[in-house]
């Protein structure tokens, strides 16, 4: 019986050493970290289309076609740095870096101008 108890004891502890959380500020460091810059998110008439807040609208960059979703893996570009591709259409709706979050969006109206409406800014 002690046999038995003991190598289900030492069974126990190394399954749960082996399946151990991730320290509780592993994860929480990197969700404290504010993107660089922010980035507001619009449409043309033809385009869905990206531009860093508080440059010039007529800066913005290409994400897709407007009867193309968005969130349908559409690169983009923006300040030198690349790998930008908007998710979650159809609810929170966010931006991804080379598939690491970059920042969440929250709903934005600004006057249009060069053809561009304001819907998104992600910070």
């Amino acid at each position: 019986m002690f046999r038995f108890t003991s190598a289900l004891l030492a069974l126990a502890l190394s399954l749960s050493a082996a399946t151990a959380a991730p320290a509780a500020n592993a994860t929480a460091n990197a969700a404290m970290k504010r993107a660089p810059f922010q980035i507001n998110i619009g449409k043309t008439p033809n385009e869905n289309v990206a531009w860093v807040a508080h440059d010039n609208k007529c800066t913005r960059v290409h994400v897709s076609n407007l009867d193309e979703n968005p969130c349908d893996g559409h690169h983009f570009s923006l300040h030198g740095e690349d790998g930008f591709m908007m998710a979650g259409c159809g609810g929170p709706l966010y931006i991804v870096q080379n598939g690491n979050f970059w920042a969440g969006c929250r709903v934005l109206n600004e006057k249009d101008k060069c053809s561009v409406h304001t819907e998104w800014q992600c910070n």
